[in-house]
Order: C-alpha cells, then structure tokens, then sequence
C-alpha cells in the first residue's frame, strides 16, 4: 500500500526530485575521518613547511610563498577538511595576510565579471525551474521534436552550439542546460517506473559532452580559449572569430575521418 502510493505521488517531471539533498550520505571512511579531524593542522604546517622552510632555487620569496597557497588549498579541497567556499576564502585572505596582494585588488576578483555570469545563471536556471517554464520548454521540444532519438540529439547539438556562441562559460551553460535535459530524461527514462531505460542517461552524458565540445568551437566560447588568443596575440599572431571557428571545424572534421 505504502509503495503504490510513493509510486502515484512520484512525479519524474518535478527536479526536486533529483536533488543531491535527496541522496544518502555516506558514512565517512578512516580516512576520511581523519582527513576531517586533522586536515587543517595538517594544512597549516604544509603551508609553512613550503614557505618557510623548503627553498626552491627556482623561486624568490614571494613566489614560494604563493606556491604554499596553492598547495595548501589544493591539500584542502581533496581533503574536504573544510568546505570549498571556505577554502577558497582562506586562499584569498592568505594572500592578503602575506603580503602577495593588497586587500582591494585580492578582493576584487570576487567581482570578476566572468563569476557573476556563472552565478547569474544558476540564478536562471533555479528561476526556470521555480516558474516551471523549462517542463512547458521540455514538452514543446518533445511534441515537436521527439519521434525518435536522432531528432532529439540534434535538437540539444542546435542548442548547445547557440549558447556557446553567447554564453563564455561552460559551468554558466551546463547551469542553464541541466534542467531542460533532465526534464527530457526523465521523459524517456523516468527512474522508478516501467520505462527506464539507457537512453536518459547517454542523453545526459551527451549534453555533457557537447557542452565542452560546443564551447571549444568559438574562439569567445571559454576562458580557456581567450587566454590562448590572448597568449597568441602577445606573440605576434592575431586571429579572428571566423578563423577560429574555422580552424575548430576543420580539426573537428579530421579528427572524425581519423577515428572512421
């Protein structure tokens, strides 16, 4: 009785459904413990081990100290001796407590326009998912596109490669894209009923992949890509968005001749 009911309120359409809140939480190992107990003494003596006492001939001062923080913070963010977002504001105040940075530009990079476009699309994404506006999307994209896999993959490929094309942050897309596909998902496959199936899950592994893929073709698609223009630009070379995504193509194209 108890199980027919759970199975007639479940709704696959409804994201709260997949919630990391709803996952059970796993009883943390020796190591683990440890790790929670003693990470942080353990980071604080990395840190001054590295600054302080290991000389790298390589390295002046301030560079073995910056070196430390990295170390430190990258010690703690494995570790999960503490959260990430105090990690990260520890790493922060490390290099103002130091001497590496002055306060307002260390603090400025919480202002970096490239954070707020990530943060504001989870906004988003929470708001399409509050007004229940990506389950109305979900459904047009399936009545109208959804008579077979194919035109389904093609369908998120022509999405994808659009917000690339606008959008220069693969976290702030796959934020904006994870509810539509979910919601498709769980059309296709809803976990719990008759018709699970593999295809949800290739479909989400398939955005994943295409979110990457997708940025990779324009030259304004990632951070990573404007370094290297910026880096190629320093050395001499200039390249245009047409040639970038040109030269994407081209390589994208070999490589599938290669593999066939």
């Amino acid at each position: 009785m108890t199980t027919s009911t759970v199975q007639t309120n479940y709704d696959p359409l409804d994201l709260n459904s997949y919630s990391l809140n709803r996952l059970p939480k796993k009883k943390l190992t020796k190591t683990g413990a440890f790790f929670k107990k003693w990470g942080l003494p353990i980071a604080a003596i990395l840190f001054f081990v590295l600054a302080y006492v290991v000389q790298i001939p390589i390295l002046n001062q301030k560079q073995e100290i910056m070196f430390a923080l990295f170390a430190t913070a990258l010690f703690l963010w494995i570790s999960e001796a503490l959260p990430n977002y105090v990690t990260s504001m520890l790493l922060i105040c490390g290099l103002v407590l130091t001497g590496i940075l002055k306060a307002k530009p260390a603090m400025a990079t919480l202002g970096d326009p490239v954070i707020w476009l990530n943060v504001s699309a989870f906004v988003l994404a929470s708001a399409l998912v509050k007004t229940q506006l990506v389950k109305r999307v979900a459904l047009w994209l399936i009545l109208r596109f959804g008579r077979n896999a194919s035109a389904i993959f093609l369908t998120f490929l022509g999405i994808n490669v659009l917000l690339a094309a606008f959008v220069n942050a693969t976290a702030a897309k796959a934020a904006l894209m994870m509810p539509l596909f979910m919601v498709i998902s769980a059309v296709y496959g809803a976990p719990g009923t008759d018709t699970t199936n593999n295809f949800s899950r290739n479909l989400v592994l398939y955005n994943l992949v295409m979110i990457n893929a997708s940025c990779n073709a324009f030259m304004t698609g990632s951070g990573a890509n404007l370094l290297a223009i910026a880096l190629l630009a320093g050395a001499g070379c200039t390249i245009y968005y047409f040639d970038s995504l040109l030269s994407k193509i081209i390589c994208s194209l070999t490589l599938a001749s290669t593999f066939t």
